[in-house]
């Protein structure tokens, strides 16, 4: 469902204003509207989805290996480090490579 004419106007109208009354915030959010026109979505870099999945799969493996050794404190460790390399691993796998340097 598009927005009409009016909608349009208004919600226009509404940005505008929004710019004008606090542009230090526009400026933090990075929502100029020059930025805005330009920006493109962070690319996925092959290497950290390789290094992140690797990581990813490694974490799951830990507390199984933590609950194969036994012992009091193995498992938990084991399963504490491997909820680490998990998440680090997805978050590395999904962080988008800047633009050419």
């Amino acid at each position: 469902m598009s927005l009409s004419e009016q909608e349009r106007q208004i919600l226009e109208q509404m940005e505008k204003e929004f710019r004008q009354e606090d542009p230090a915030l526009v400026a933090t959010l990075g929502l100029s509207k020059d930025s805005a026109e330009t920006s493109q979505p962070g690319r996925l870099s092959p290497r950290n989805l390789a290094v992140g999945a690797t990581l990813a799969v490694l974490g799951l493996i830990l507390p199984i290996i933590g609950i194969t050794l036994g012992g009091k404190w193995y498992p938990l460790g084991f399963g504490v480090t491997g909820f680490a390399l998990m998440v680090y691993g997805v978050l590395l796998a999904l962080r988008p490579v800047g633009k050419g340097k």
